[in-house]
């Protein structure tokens, strides 16, 4: 074995061209194209892992391989996994010998692509002193980088006007205008933002197609904005100007990017947030934890970034918790500090999110609502019919057992949800959880299966998972443009 690594390194030319061309056979067998039907495309997919596979051999160390294994490891299993499952059939592919190519091609690469990632990182500069001596070109960047992008959205925004609203966002919509009362079901504070534009353009011309056509602009100046940072600074990072306009060019011209910009969703602006935020964690921790770096206007940086987050999703309290708690570990001498910061956020973020809405009369959430995956796993039992009568029974009292079996769904927790009695969940909150917990050691195996299922889209984002019925979805938004018509959803 040592022979062999030895001579990988003193032949990295050659090492890197045949894991190439075995990584790239790999990858033809699963993508179900060959070296004889589409020789150009494979041709430029083994160019692609060949430049990435000699630039990790390298700049290959210990340290960086220690790191990149277990995540090629780990990575390389779920998307061969994902690759298994049928798309929209809840049913997974046999296993046949093509695997024992297909899955260490998928890990390899994925190594190369961290080893490669890790040693770019590591190679940078990132002085503080050139930050602070580049701040006006870097404004500049992210001036013109962020007007570019929103104007490259605008042809799709007039092609799709007024914009998009998802199902969600119809509800907030109705308590934006008063229809119905505010709660907590989805983001009070994106709600709020969505009653500015909206109420404006029913005031001016008594219709919500004007409103939601002013909400679009706004978020897409918004998005335009927080993207734009990320691509001044990758300019600033690297030095390399074409970077910043290249990551321009991708968000402003890749159609996914440019029809979510104008989506009314509460997952939208968070995602721009997130962007950011790891940005600025990354600053935070590339030096390796040096104390120096934590000064007291990044920190409070990060807090305000992860108070804004926690309140435009439902949910990212747990998120930006767990980034906090990691600083506290990370930053030895000043745990003390990163603590205090951590404790801070979780206070102001609670203190609004229950007495302060509580004494402004907005709803709180059902909490039925926080219980997909244990609703989806219930579902799943019952669908399959693995539940004995003295179980249907106890199941009966909090959820209409023949409609949970009916209408579950694999990939949508809400049908399952849906087949629950929201207000007997909410009187008798423990004893659902002690009844799913009871279900837990005989249906071990269900409780995975319903999980994997219902998390298959987001842990292997598949092209046909993510893209958007752009049609359906324009169709049904001009159903819902009259004002007269939010009764309706």
């Amino acid at each position: 074995m040592n022979k062999c690594i030895e001579w990988v390194r003193t032949h990295v030319g050659v090492s890197s061209a045949l894991i190439a061309f075995l990584c790239t056979v790999g990858i033809s067998i699963d993508a179900g194209f060959g070296f004889s039907k589409q020789f150009l495309l494979t041709f430029v997919v083994f160019l692609g892992v060949y430049g990435v596979m000699n630039y990790a051999l390298r700049n290959l160390n210990a340290r960086r391989n220690k790191i990149a294994i277990p995540m090629a490891v780990v990575g390389g299993i779920i998307l061969w996994f994902g690759r298994k499952i049928v798309d929209g059939q809840v049913e997974i592919s046999g296993l046949s010998a093509m695997d024992l190519i297909v899955l260490p091609a998928f890990m390899v690469v994925l190594w190369s692509l961290f080893v490669g990632l890790f040693s770019f990182v590591d190679k940078r500069s990132f002085t503080v002193k050139d930050i602070k001596s580049d701040k006006k070109s870097f404004r500049k960047q992210w001036l013109v980088g962020s007007l570019v992008m929103f104007l490259i959205w605008m042809p799709v925004f007039l092609c799709f006007f007024p914009g998009f609203v998802s199902n969600d966002s119809a509800v907030q919509i109705s308590q934006a205008v008063g229809d119905t009362a505010w709660s907590n079901w989805h983001p009070v504070f994106h709600t709020l933002f969505i009653a500015g534009p909206v109420n404006l353009g029913l005031a001016m011309t008594e219709d919500l197609t004007a409103g939601i056509a002013l909400y679009s602009i706004c978020q897409m100046a918004i998005m335009a904005v927080l993207l734009g940072y990320i691509a001044a600074w990758l300019k600033r990072e690297t030095g390399k100007k074409w970077i910043g306009w290249v990551v321009v060019a991708l968000y402003g011209l890749v159609p996914v990017c440019a029809c979510y910009s104008m989506m009314m969703w509460k997952d939208v602006i968070f995602s721009g947030l997130l962007a950011v935020f790891v940005v600025k964690l990354f600053e935070l921790v590339r030096h390796f934890g040096r104390d120096e770096e934590l000064s007291m206007k990044k920190l409070l940086m990060i807090a305000g970034l992860a108070i804004i987050m926690a309140m435009f999703r439902n949910g990212a309290v747990l998120i930006v918790a767990a980034a906090l708690l990691g600083l506290v570990i990370f930053y030895k001498k000043k745990r003390l500090r990163t603590a205090a910061l951590l404790g801070l956020v979780m206070v102001i973020v609670l203190l609004v999110q229950k007495p302060v809405f509580h004494m402004l009369g907005i709803v709180k959430s059902p909490f039925m609502e926080s219980m997909s995956v244990p609703a989806q796993q219930i579902g799943y039992l019952a669908h399959e019919g693995r539940l004995i009568e003295e179980q249907k029974l106890e199941l009966a009292k909090y959820a209409d057992v023949e409609k949970l079996s009916k209408n579950y769904n694999p990939m949508n927790a809400d049908y399952a949800k849906n087949a629950f009695y929201y207000n007997v969940v909410e009187e008798d909150k423990f004893g659902l959880v002690g009844l799913w917990l009871r279900l837990l050691p005989s249906n071990l195996g269900g409780y995975i299966h319903a999980y994997i299922w219902q998390m298959y889209y987001y842990w292997y984002p598949q092209g046909g998972a993510w893209v958007m019925d752009l049609e359906n979805n324009h169709e049904e938004m001009w159903m819902k443009r009259e004002y007269t018509d939010i009764s309706l959803l």
